[in-house]
Formats: structure tokens, sequence, C-alpha cells
């Protein structure tokens, strides 16, 4: 389906949803957790607001396998980072058939785990910065020039400019893509075909890379329409990753962009999702709201299997 045949069969879509129970799942148990709870508070807000039968859980206080019904629910997926986007929450969703927003187990699992998602999109044939592991010298030879990042941590949680040239264990060490443009894409899927939104550039302000402030605070970063020359390769390049790991329903990814080069940072599997997040722009740069993107991703759940 395309966004214009999307935008065209929206009434019809959102009367099937609604015949369905909306449980959005935030918070949980990982150092995402405000995050989350601010993703999964917009989602809901937007539902409601719609006057969708909704509801909020936390798996952190509610068991969930007891409150679930595969006949009348559909749950979105709001927890990033541990539990939800690493693979937990997608088994224990299939395990008890119970439709589920974004990507399932392995795409999940591979995606968080930087090191072994590293090690894929290199065998693809995808830019990626060098790190510690294939390369022990970086960081003795690049020590001003390296960032610190957890190997299985979401977002840009613990991630910080390396000066001392040593790497905590749960750590890895990368090449630093300094004077990059930082660019970011989200993309839609359905029924296994991938469809890019607009290319985001983002700006930052007083910060070294995009960290966690940047992406939730007012003031650090900014985002305008990409205008580089790297278009066909970006989408390309990210069309082939998202169909390699088989992403469904939506799903963010970022790179840095150097000299007419482009370098893989990451995938988003459950990106954020609230009005002033990169996704959410790159969305409205194709003609997609925040709601009407709330919608594509609910519709691609696989719920009407259910129906």
């Amino acid at each position: 389906m395309t966004i214009k045949q999307f935008l065209n069969e929206f009434e019809d879509i959102v009367k099937k949803i609604r015949k369905k129970r909306i449980v959005v799942m935030l918070g949980g148990f990982g150092e995402e957790r405000e995050a989350s709870i601010y993703t999964g508070e917009q989602v809901f807000k937007a539902l409601k607001d719609a006057e969708f039968n909704s509801i909020l859980i936390d798996p952190s206080t509610t068991n969930i396998t007891k409150l679930l019904n595969s006949r009348t629910d559909i749950v979105f997926n709001c927890l990033h980072g541990s539990f939800g986007e690493s693979g937990h929450l997608p088994a224990i969703l299939d395990y008890l058939k119970i439709p589920y927003t974004f990507s399932g187990i392995y795409p999940s699992v591979v995606t968080m785990d930087k090191l072994y998602f590293s090690s894929i999109v290199k065998k693809l044939g995808v830019l990626i910065p060098q790190d510690n592991i294939d390369n022990p010298d970086l960081i003795s030879g690049y020590k001003d020039n390296t960032i610190l990042k957890k190997i299985r941590g979401g977002g840009s949680i613990g991630m910080k400019i390396s000066t001392t040239g040593k790497v905590p264990e749960a750590f890895f060490c990368q090449k630093f893509i300094n004077e990059g443009n930082i660019i970011t894409l989200g993309i839609l899927e359905s029924k296994n075909i991938y469809i890019p939104l607009g290319i985001v550039e983002v700006k930052l302000k007083d910060k070294e890379f995009y960290d966690q402030d940047s992406k939730y605070l007012e003031g650090f970063s900014s985002y305008i329409k990409y205008k580089g020359k790297n278009s066909k390769l970006i989408i390309d390049e990210s069309i082939k990753i998202f169909k390699f790991l088989s992403i469904k329903g939506a799903a963010r990814i970022d790179f840095i962009e150097r000299k007419n080069k482009i370098y893989l940072l990451e995938i988003n599997s459950v990106p954020g999702l609230y009005e002033d997040s990169n996704l959410v722009y790159s969305a409205s740069l194709s003609g997609l709201s925040f709601y009407q993107l709330v919608i594509w991703i609910l519709s691609n759940s696989g719920f009407e299997k259910l129906l």
C-alpha cells in the first residue's frame, strides 16, 4: 500500500481498527523508561482524542499475560530499549497470538545489539564507523576521536566521547566521525513493501553528538529537510537493510554523512513517537500527520488476521 492509497482508504482502515482494543505499553524496566512513558502518553492521547477504545499498561507493574486477549487486543509497543525493543515483548506476544506494532523477534534482537548489527551491515556492503573489535589499535590511535557506546543499550544513554582510551565492560569504542551531517530517515512497511519518508538533517546546538538530551529536550537540536546529494544512496542502503532484517510497520534509521560518504549508525525498531520527534517530522515531509502515522503503524500490526 502506498501513502496515497492509505490516505484514500483512511476512514475504512480506522473503522476496522475501532473493532479492537488498543493496549498502549509504556514504561518498562530499562534505562529508557522515561522516554518510553513520553512516547506512550502521546500515542495514547492521540488515540483517546480520536475516541478509540484504548488503555495504558506498564508491564513492570502489570501481569500482561493475564490482561491481554487475542480476540480483542492490539498492543501498541512504546517500550524503547530493553524488553520492548530487544525482542522479549514480541516473543511473549507471538506466543499469546496478540497482534502488535513494530518489528518481531529477529529484527528486534539484531538491531538492539550494536556489534551484532554492525557485523551484519558490513556483510551487506554498507559503510559503518570502525570499532575496536575490528581494530584494537583504534583505542590507542584515536583517543580523542572515538565514541563509547553500550553494546546493547538503547537510545544514546551512556554514550560519550572517549578521552582515556579505556573501554568499560558492556561498552565498545567506535571511531567518531566529526564534522559530519546527522541524517535520519523514517521508513514505513506494509506487506513487505518499504516506503521511505522524508530524509531529515539534524542540526545540533551546543552538543558534540546526538545525545539523549538532544532527542528529548528543547533547544539542543532542530530538524530541516535534507538537501544533500546522497538521497538515493541513503534510501537504497536503508531499504536494503530493512528488507534483509524484515523490519515491520515502521522504523527509523540514522546515518552520518561526511565528504559524500554515508556511515550507518543504528536502526531504532521502536522509534520515539511524539509530535516533535524526528520520525514524525520525517513523516510530515511525506504528507502524514502524527495521528495518521499512528494509524499506519496500527494498520500494519497484523490485526486483520484475527478479525
